[in-house]
């Protein structure tokens, strides 16, 4: 008889961790769509543009050293010296090259979206075609998205996503 009410009690315990582990990982995950909205239409592009160009002068300095820097699930110490545009858009990650291309990952693997910056000597540095980029959002700042090469509406799908202003 002690034996299940242990038993009972064990269990109990192991599934109260297993939820609180659950609701921890799957509490304020935003979708791909919220952030693909909030990158294309609740952004300040000319001040992504700007924190781009500055991690991209920092690295061609040396003030910066060229890499992946994570944002989850482990935050990259680094990430704390970041402008306050990046960092207000909570991306995956940020890789800052030698080349001076930055990229803001929103997500990465299956569904990787995001902006890649190329600094205004790329192009004559680099003969190849820009690695990232589908829609120019302002110069030197593009969105890039994975999914966008896969559906030939992909662009109106992005389209869609603009919120509608005036209306309630």
């Amino acid at each position: 008889m002690i034996g299940w009410c242990v038993a009972g009690a064990s269990m109990a315990v192991i599934a109260g961790i297993v939820l609180l582990v659950l609701s921890l990982l799957l509490q304020d995950v935003p979708s791909g769509r919220e952030l693909r909205v909030k990158l294309l239409y609740q952004t300040d592009h000319q001040a992504l543009r700007d924190a781009c160009r500055e991690l991209s002068n920092r690295a061609k300095a040396g003030d910066l050293k060229p890499g992946m820097y994570y944002f989850l699930p482990r935050p990259a110490p680094e990430i704390a010296q970041f402008p306050k545009a990046i960092l207000d858009l909570s991306p995956g990650h940020v890789d800052v090259e030698r080349n001076g291309m930055v990229v803001v990952a929103m997500r990465g693997a299956l569904d990787g979206f995001g902006a890649a910056f190329y600094p205004d000597d790329y192009r004559t540095s680099s003969r190849q075609p820009l690695p990232l980029g589908h829609k120019e959002i302002i110069g030197g700042l593009w969105y890039y998205d994975d999914c966008y090469d896969e559906c030939s509406d992909w662009q109106q799908r992005l389209d869609s996503l603009r919120p509608v202003t005036g209306s309630r």
